[in-house]
């Protein structure tokens, strides 16, 4: 976006990942509002859906924003098979056996995905020197990465959820002792629906900075917010105020 001025939380871009052109699976990438300059949303699907919505009062400059396609990411894969990005909703990855010095990955992506359950079935490695970590994403580069779950030794059955439509799978081995390796298989689904009787805005949150405001209340209200940036390790909350019964 080289240019953007909106009424700041008001009028709105919003950036999606669709599954294909009908765009009836799309998950939200990113979304603006207010004062942006230079920033970049990377997509990580071959179809991309912008959204621009204004209310009824308040009018600003506009957006003004460019594209580049590009090419997926190479991976390392040394001594492993089919390392790669896999766009699937369903699928399997499946590591029989390794060697020495093992440094694998690969990139589980399907656009439209909110979040991405992963299943190991068997695992076998060196417990406590060979590794199969998984972590979630911010976008398909995994330059924002944060370690959802670890595993090493013997495992089966084991399902990871990842609060992300970017997860990345490393399997990492030492200099000496191999196992029988390791299978998983994964599933994308969608976020939840989250309750919300007589409040405002409840829903998912995966900026990295934001807010939630709840001004004033009605009687018998249950309501929820979900805050999970991809990426992130931490989470610092600050309630500025607070007035309830």
């Amino acid at each position: 976006f080289t240019s953007l001025e909106t009424e700041d939380g008001f009028d709105f871009v919003e950036v999606f990942a669709c599954s294909d052109l009908s765009c009836s699976q799309a998950s939200s990438v990113d979304i603006f509002s207010g004062s942006v300059s230079g920033e970049v949303v990377l997509a990580i699907t071959s179809v991309t859906k912008v959204v621009f919505t204004s209310d009824t009062t308040v009018q600003a400059a506009g957006f003004e924003m460019t594209w580049t396609a590009g090419e997926l990411p190479q991976l390392p894969c040394d001594g492993c098979q089919n390392c790669g990005v896999y766009r699937e909703d369903v699928g399997s990855i499946s590591q029989i056996g390794y060697i020495d010095n093992s440094t694998c990955e690969w990139i589980i992506a399907p656009p439209g995905a909110d979040i991405l359950e992963l299943t190991f079935t068997s695992l076998e490695t060196e417990d406590g020197f060979d590794f199969v970590e998984v972590f979630a994403c911010s976008d398909l580069s995994c330059s924002q990465a944060s370690s959802v779950d670890i595993f090493s030794g013997s495992v089966s059955g084991e399902v990871v959820l990842a609060i992300t439509s970017v997860t990345k799978v490393v399997f990492t081995s030492d200099t000496t002792v191999q196992a029988a390796g390791f299978e998983m298989t994964w599933t994308a689904g969608e976020l939840p629906q989250l309750p919300c009787d007589g409040c405002q805005n409840c829903g998912v949150y995966r900026e990295d900075v934001g807010s939630i405001s709840q001004i004033g209340y009605i009687d018998n209200s249950t309501c929820e917010w979900i805050i999970a940036p991809p990426g992130a390790d931490i989470l610092e909350l600050t309630f500025t105020s607070l007035e309830t019964e």
